[in-house]
């Protein structure tokens, strides 16, 4: 038999699937439950979600893009989060989001999706449109099409960065003909929003 002590940072420092893991063994080892991503929410509650593909999700971050800790977390929803059960849409705790952002709490992570979503209402046209739903549980939920195309865009940036030029998609579009990135976000950081730490 082999144990393993880990200190409470060395588990909040884990990626999000260890740290699943983890509390997945620690509530079988309890007879717990196990904790799992939330239901998908009813059709009603998912109306006003907008599922963004790849030009559009170019030119939201193009809006925010000189922002930083909101292109942060931006880019943190086209993470590996949990599939709820229809497979629609993909769940984030927002402790962990709000971690990974390097923000003082889970207010100013609200905060800045609040921003985020303010930025695609702008953009769009839309005055009710939004970016993420929350739900009571402490978790983000995003549509799939939303994370992945968010993903594909952090991917295309990182391999110009690097000067990988097989990876680039041609056909992917910087702006989205529907959804012009002219109205950059002006509006500031929302009050109380840190930032994230040095």
């Amino acid at each position: 038999m082999v144990g393993i002590t880990l200190s409470p940072e060395q588990i909040r420092a884990a990626p999000p699937d260890v740290r699943q893991w983890l509390e997945h063994e620690i509530a079988a080892t309890l007879g717990l439950a196990p904790a799992q991503a939330p239901a998908a929410p009813p059709e009603a509650a998912r109306d006003h979600l907008v599922a963004l593909d790849p030009a559009a999700a170019a030119a939201l971050y193009e809006s925010i893009g000189a922002a930083l800790p909101l292109a942060t977390v931006f880019f943190d929803l086209g993470g590996e989060g949990l599939p709820t059960a229809d497979g629609a849409l993909v769940a984030f705790r927002l402790a962990d989001l709000a971690r990974h952002a390097r923000l003082d709490s889970v207010e100013a992570l609200l905060a800045a999706l609040d921003a985020l979503t303010t930025a695609l209402r702008r953009i769009s046209g839309d005055d009710h449109a939004a970016l993420v739903l929350l739900d009571r549980r402490g978790y983000c939920l995003v549509p799939t099409q939303t994370r992945t195309s968010i993903g594909a865009l952090w991917r295309r940036l990182v391999s110009g960065a690097t000067g990988n030029t097989a990876a680039p998609d041609a056909a992917f579009p910087v702006r989205s003909p529907t959804m012009p990135a002219a109205s950059h976000f002006d509006g500031g950081l929302p009050p109380g929003f840190a930032g994230p730490s040095a």
